[in-house]
């Protein structure tokens, strides 16, 4: 067991713990809908590799980036209807991923391929992909911790900071590219139907249980690296495909980090 799962493990590691540090920053920024948006370009980027017959992370990543710097770059001009924007580009990705399902080989729909793109497969975590998740993570990682008082200053008030001199633009641009490589290099393990899951509910998890924002941060980044590598492990036990069992047991963890917070705001 620990052979087979060692590289996914790994991987999970690592995910996980960079999908929630960016989610992290996407909710605090209010940019949630924008890295929603991206999560399914990447999707349909992965379904376009089973028609392209091409690598299904490279493909992903470059239609994941692309999009996020148009969106970076269109709606720092655009004052209203960014949420409709995103909706519409949400249904369209969302229907060229299942074209391009449809058009490619019958034959594909009971192999491996398919099975990465919709919900994850531990047969196709291999060590440049790890390597590739790892490069990701440290560069994130460095970016934060180099611009960490810039970041912070946003997430505490955008316009306080722009006014400060901080390039708000680019930094909302750079942490909405660097959620498209996460989300591209991960869409291996969890599926493009899940991987927000490894976005959102850490971070919805950790608000519940405190609110210091260098404790959420801190959590956050556990919670996601520990749910996506429990939903590995599960995946393995019960022969569960392993996007579906990280996306339950961030959804277990979740209601129960709720709870747990309404039992501390209540024994107060």
């Amino acid at each position: 067991m620990s052979t087979v799962l060692e590289l996914p493990l790994l991987a999970a590691l690592l995910g996980g713990g960079l999908c929630s540090l960016l989610g992290y920053y996407v909710l605090r920024l209010g940019i949630a809908t924008l890295a929603f948006t991206v999560a399914h370009a990447a999707l349909a980027g992965a379904a376009l590799s089973l028609t392209l017959g091409t690598d299904t992370t490279v493909t992903a990543m470059v239609v994941a980036t692309v999009t996020a710097v148009l969106l970076g770059v269109v709606f720092a001009r655009l004052e209203y209807g960014r949420d409709l924007v995103c909706m519409a580009l949400f249904s369209l990705f969302n229907a060229v991923a299942l074209l391009c399902i449809y058009l490619s080989n019958v034959q594909v729909l009971a192999t491996v391929s398919l099975a990465e793109v919709l919900w994850g497969s531990v047969l196709t975590v291999t060590v440049p992909k790890v390597i590739l998740l790892a490069g990701v993570t440290a560069a994130v990682i460095l970016y934060v911790l180099a611009f960490k008082p810039q970041i912070d200053s946003m997430v505490f008030d955008k316009r306080l900071a722009e006014a400060e001199g901080v390039p708000v633009t680019l930094h909302t641009l750079l942490l909405l590219l660097a959620t498209a490589l996460a989300i591209a290099v991960v869409l291996r393990i969890t599926g493009g139907f899940l991987t927000f899951t490894l976005l959102y509910n850490p971070v919805l998890a950790s608000l519940q249980l405190t609110q210091s924002g260098r404790r959420q941060l801190q959590l956050t980044t556990a919670l996601g690296s520990g749910t996506a590598v429990t939903g590995v492990v599960l995946s393995y036990v019960l022969d569960l495909p392993v996007g579906i069992s990280i996306a339950l047991t961030s959804a277990v963890v979740t209601a129960v980090s709720a709870l747990l917070g309404y039992l501390l705001r209540y024994s107060e």
